[in-house]
C-alpha cells in the first residue's frame, strides 16, 4: 500500500488541537497521526489516493477539481483580493463545506494579487488553508476548493469556486 505524509499545523491550546485531530481521526484514509510536543505540527500518514499508481498531489488536486462542481466568480469592480477571498470562503461555507485547498496557476501572480510573500520551502497557507500552484491552470486563475473537513485529501473535494487574478 502506498502512503503519503503531510504536516498539519498544531494549534497551541488543547481544545484547538482536539478540533484539528477529530476530522483526521474520523478520516478512513488516515493511517497514523504523530504528536511530538517539541514540533509545531502533527505528522499525518494517509493512504494514497490510487494504490495502483500514486499520483502527485498536484495532479490529484487537478483531477479532483475537474470531477467536482465548480462555480465561476466574477469580482465586483474595485473589490480587493482579500475581499474576493472572503467571498470564496463565504460561498463554500454556504454549501456546508470548509475551504480545504487553494489552487493557483502562478505563485508570482498569486503573491502579487494578494500582496503577500509566501514561503518557498514548504506548502504555504493563506487564511490557514494550504495553497498549491498547478502548472495545469492558467497563470491568472485561483480556485478555492471545499470539502467536508479543512484538512482533507484531494479526492474529498466536493465543490470549488473559480476566480481570476488581476
Amino acid at each position: 500500500m502506498k502512503t503519503a505524509l503531510d504536516a498539519v499545523v498544531r494549534p497551541k491550546g488543547t481544545e484547538e488541537q482536539l478540533g484539528v485531530l477529530r476530522p483526521l481521526l474520523d478520516n478512513p484514509d488516515v493511517l497514523r497521526v504523530v504528536l511530538d510536543k517539541s514540533r509545531p505540527f502533527f505528522l499525518v500518514e494517509r493512504r494514497s489516493l490510487h494504490e495502483e499508481e500514486a499520483l502527485s498531489t498536484e495532479q490529484a488536486l487537478h483531477d479532483a477539481v475537474r470531477q467536482s462542481p465548480m462555480e465561476e466568480y466574477t469580482a465586483e469592480g474595485g473589490k480587493s483580493a482579500a475581499a474576493q477571498m472572503l467571498d470564496f470562503f463565504e460561498a463554500i461555507g454556504s454549501e456546508g463545506l470548509e475551504v480545504s485547498h487553494l489552487l493557483a496557476g502562478s505563485k508570482k501572480a498569486f503573491e502579487s494579487w494578494l500582496g503577500v510573500r509566501l514561503p518557498r520551502l514548504q506548502i504555504p497557507r493563506v487564511f490557514g488553508v494550504r495553497v498549491y500552484f498547478l502548472t495545469q491552470l492558467p497563470d491568472d486563475v485561483v480556485l478555492a476548493c471545499g470539502s467536508l473537513a479543512k484538512e482533507s485529501m484531494p479526492g474529498e473535494i466536493k465543490f470549488s469556486i473559480k476566480g481570476t487574478i488581476g
